[in-house]
């Protein structure tokens, strides 16, 4: 299920799992019925609960974009020290589909099958698009810790960008949170450059992001905004 709070506490000592890739890759989750066919709204702060099924098909995928990298002469991220490339894979992957979970069973649906082809897309001069809503193309970024810098996006991606990005929080590998989203027209102002690890960034502060709505991106609200279910909506996204 979903859930919506206004403290959002994340762990960023949680330890990654030992991850190895199976013989047989597993088939997409099937889209529960619970889920509404389209989400028209997105709240920050909403929480995704993932099942033991998502989980393993995350891990796997995560796995098979490390090899795939590994073949092109990839073998580790730059953009981070201390964990794998395996494990920042695993949890990019978890990020696409818990987003894909909260905007409808018809992304839920698409996103699995663009996992399943498990293809890098490592030209910057094509868009990058990990979720598409609405025709809205979004690029889907996620953190394990509290993300204290908000949204960071690499500067390369300035040459094609999406028409959104999202940020995920990824607490455990079952539990992750949507905290928000900006235009790809507000990610790349000038001002917002900023040199994180040695490599170029835009941010956008946590504060300034906003709800997903109708197929657009929504002003930040000061006051914080929440999803909150009325009726059977609980039980969208139940394991």
């Amino acid at each position: 299920m979903w859930t919506s709070g206004q403290s959002l506490i994340f762990d960023s000592n949680v330890p990654e799992p030992t991850i190895s890739l199976p013989a047989v890759l597993p088939k997409a989750p099937d889209a529960s019925a619970s889920i509404p066919v389209v989400c028209d709204v997105a709240r920050c702060n909403t929480i995704v609960h993932l099942s033991d099924e998502e989980v393993k098909f995350c891990e796997a995928y995560g796995m098979l974009r490390q090899n795939q990298n590994e073949r092109g002469g990839t073998y580790d991220m730059k953009y981070t020290t201390g964990r794998s490339g395996v494990e920042l894979h695993v949890q990019g992957v978890r990020g696409e589909l818990a987003l894909a979970k909260l905007l409808g069973r018809d992304v839920y649906t698409d996103v699995c099958a663009d996992i399943c082809q498990a293809h890098c897309r490592n030209n910057v001069n094509d868009v990058k698009k990990d979720v598409e809503w609405q025709g809205l193309k979004i690029d889907v970024k996620c953190s394990r810790a509290r993300a204290p810098y908000g949204l960071l996006v690499t500067a390369n991606k300035r040459r094609a960008p999406a028409d959104a990005y999202a940020l995920m929080v990824d607490h455990g590998g079952t539990r992750l949170a949507f905290l928000g989203a900006s235009t790809g027209t507000e990610v790349f102002k000038t001002s917002r450059k900023t040199k994180k690890w040695g490599k170029n960034y835009y941010a956008v502060p946590l504060a300034e992001l906003g709800d997903l709505s109708g197929g657009e991106v929504l002003a930040a609200k000061v006051e914080g905004c929440f999803f909150n279910f009325d009726g059977d909506k609980a039980a969208w996204a139940g394991k």
